[in-house]
């Protein structure tokens, strides 16, 4: 007698409705539709799942030399342009960098955002909102930026020897010493406390002596007591400092203790391409970044961009380039995908959904139909993604389909649908690729 769904998995599978996929052993299309990848539209464990590191281990090895480690070790700003044309993977690569610093760097922190026409201004607020730099992220630095005060200024915990030898091991334990919860609006635990007062006035003047000097001063005092109120307040700075806000910032990440600060900006052509500014708009947002690197220099940079940004937009200007280095060293190039790596990607979609471990790599596509994609699409990378994407939706549909071979792949592409695909929304680089060199993953644990 075969065993019953019981009451529990009954509930579970509500809504679920039918898998077209199952037949290919499959949960699901992992594949984007438009395979355009944020923050918001995907999050570190997807990523992780079906992001393909052999496949751009030479290009993040390079990022990792160029931008991580220098930075890193010498704890002084590097930046790196990870340059290509529209499509080829570079948000994929940026992120995936970023959510490894995340996971085992917590001695560094990275921001991640675009840039729109408005310029710096939205960086402030895209950095206000995402979870990773929220309120939490606020009340740990200035938690941390006041342990360095008061280790710094023994006499502010009169000496106590037990307070001070905490905060060598742990400086966020500073909490513990506050009279004010950062864990809820209740009044501290008894104990011995740290005059919060008399530590406030000293922060400020130390914010002060490192040149931070907007609104955002008197926000991080007001964290101190009222952790709230006070992350409210960093959504009010006015939007005439906020490029000056973001630049201070960084500055007390340093003076907190981080190793390092990275700006990671996505999509930086995207601006230049679609945001139809005017030349005063284009200049001003070169400005914006001329001015954030001169008054941070110790931020690292990382941006992705078309190749011909650099040249149109950046190195007719003397003041950004010698703010923020462009040249052979700095620039990494992302190119077309070979057809074995078209391959190798395609699998690591297709692991990430199947439901059984004895399905075949590649199924329910065959070989041969990957290689006629891959050719089709000459190896960019975005058109590979949607072009199998829209296959297995249209296979899953015709239950007399068993398997996407090539015959169903050419016939597919003549389709409205499979010419968008394949031609995609930008110009594709006829660029040969050669098959890239398999390396052992750099997970940026072994940075001391």
């Amino acid at each position: 007698m075969s065993k019953q769904p019981s009451f529990a998995d009954k509930i579970k599978e509500l809504g679920a409705g039918v898998n077209k996929f199952q037949k290919f052993g499959l949960s699901g299309n992992p594949f984007f539709k438009k395979a355009i990848v944020t923050p918001d539209t995907i999050d570190d464990e997807e990523l992780h799942r079906i992001f393909c590191y052999e496949i751009r281990a030479s290009e993040i090895d390079r990022i990792f030399r160029v931008l991580i480690s220098p930075s890193y070790e010498n704890a002084k700003p590097a930046n790196v342009w990870i340059e290509g044309n529209p499509g080829l993977g570079k948000s994929m690569i940026l992120l995936y960098i970023w959510s490894q610093l995340k996971v085992y760097r917590p001695d560094v922190i990275a921001f991640y955002t675009e840039i729109k026409k408005e310029g710096f201004k939205l960086v402030w607020d895209e950095i206000l909102r995402k979870e990773n730099t929220g309120i939490i992220f606020f009340q740990t630095l200035v938690l941390r930026l006041a342990a360095k005060m008061v280790l710094a200024n023994p006499e502010l915990a009169e000496n106590n020897a037990d307070i001070l030898d905490k905060l060598k091991k742990d400086d966020v334990s500073i909490r513990e010493f506050l009279p004010v919860s950062f864990e809820s609006e209740e009044e501290a635990k008894e104990g011995p406390k740290i005059d919060v007062s008399a530590l406030s006035s000293v922060m400020k003047a130390e914010l002060g002596e490192n040149g931070i000097t907007t609104k955002l001063r008197d926000c991080l005092l007001t964290i101190l007591t009222d952790p709230v109120e006070g992350y409210n307040q960093l959504s009010r700075i006015p939007a005439t400092v906020r490029t000056r806000s973001t630049a201070e910032l960084f500055r007390v990440i340093r003076m907190a203790g981080y190793r390092m600060g990275y700006l990671f900006i996505d999509q930086l052509d995207f601006v230049f391409r679609e945001g139809k500014l005017t030349s005063n708009q284009k200049q001003s947002l070169v400005n914006d970044f001329r001015r954030f690197a001169n008054e941070t220099r110790i931020a690292s940079v990382a941006a992705t961009s078309y190749p011909d940004l650099s040249a149109t937009e950046f190195k007719p200007n003397p003041q950004l380039m010698a703010a923020l280095p462009l040249n052979k060293f700095t620039v990494v190039e992302i190119g077309a995908l070979s057809t074995e790596e078209a391959k190798a990607m395609t699998v690591k979609y297709l692991d990430s959904v199947k439901t059984k471990d004895s399905v075949p790599g590649l199924f329910p596509y065959t070989e041969p139909a990957i290689e006629h994609i891959s050719d089709a699409a000459q190896g960019h990378t975005r058109s590979i993604i949607t072009s199998l994407g829209g296959l297995l939706e249209v296979a899953a549909d015709d239950p007399k389909v068993k398997t996407i071979d090539v015959d169903f792949v050419s016939k597919w592409i003549e389709t409205p649908e499979g010419r968008e695909a394949i031609e995609g929304e930008e110009a594709i680089s006829d660029e040969k690729v050669s098959v890239r060199s398999k390396r052992k993953e750099e997970t940026f644990e072994d940075l001391e």
